[in-house]
Formats: C-alpha cells, structure tokens, sequence
C-alpha cells in the first residue's frame, strides 16, 4: 500500500494546513440546500482537494460520483456522465458531484466540455464540487463567476511534521 494511502485522511479533523478554507468548505456544505451555487477549490496539485471531497460526501452522507474533467472532456461524455444524476436518488443515497482538473477542461479538445459543466453549475440540484489547480485562465473566468470560490495553499512540510497525527 501506497504511503499517501495508507495515511490518506478520513475524517475533517485528520486534515492538516489551510484550515480557513477548510473551515469555508465545511459551512458550504452544512448551509448546502438545492440552489446552492456550487464551489470550486483552487490550489496547487497534492494539498488535499479530492481527499476533502471524499471526506465530505462520506461524512455528510452523499452518494459520491467523481469524474476527471481532464480525461471526460467532451459535452457528450460529460452529459451522459452528469444528467442522469442530477436531482435524483442513486442506490447510495442523494448524488455529490465532483470534477476534478475543472481547469484541463478547456483546449482543442473540449468539444463543448466547458460549456456543459457551466450550464450543469447554473442549475445545480445537488451539492457540486470541482477542483482546480489555477483559475488564471481566461477559460475558468465563466466557472469561477458560477461558484463559490475557496482557494488552498501548499502546506509547509513543518506543518505536516508538527501534527500530533
């Protein structure tokens, strides 16, 4: 088993660092109702994103359905992937949306990607969650207008090493 792994935290109050944006996500989610704008994490790559995604829906109770906007680039796939979850009930629970490298969406081969994540913000029905490593592009523009924005630093490696955990 991988290091990262067997470490990985499960528990909100297993994370180290960024606690201002971590505390944000958190009444995200307890404030969350349909409507909800969704939200969009901002940082560097390795500094916990998907693991507080992973950690949210567990401990909030959502059926998680993840998806790399990188690799599911065009509005066909993301369409098929997305709609049949969105305001309805899974054989887990109430779906949580999260789209991972929201930023790789964008380029020659988006084929209507972008435009379809941000017309599935506009309308959100359940809790969604992207992740992205910058928003400087002039492509994010539109899906940062469309969310909440909290953005995480790197963590210092002193941070980690002072942690009782």
């Amino acid at each position: 088993m991988m290091w990262s792994e067997k470490y990985r935290p499960n528990h909100f109050l297993d994370l180290i660092g960024n606690e201002e944006s971590r505390k944000l996500f958190v009444e995200w989610f307890t404030n969350w109702k349909k409507g909800t704008k969704p939200i969009l994490l901002v940082g560097p790559p390795g500094i916990g994103k998907t693991t507080l995604a992973n950690i949210a829906a567990k401990q909030f109770g959502y059926d998680l359905i993840s998806l790399n906007a990188s690799d599911v680039r065009n509005k066909k796939n993301i369409n098929e992937i997305l709609t049949p979850v969105l305001g309805s009930q899974t054989v887990l629970g109430t779906p949580m949306i999260f789209i991972d490298e929201v930023d790789g969406v964008h380029g020659r081969a988006d084929y209507g990607g972008g435009e379809a994540i941000i017309k599935i913000l506009k309308e959100p029905t359940v809790p969604i969650v992207l992740a992205a490593n910058t928003d400087s592009s002039d492509k994010m523009k539109s899906i940062k207008k469309s969310c909440e924005n909290i953005r995480a630093e790197t963590i210092i490696a002193k941070t980690v090493a002072a942690s009782p955990h």
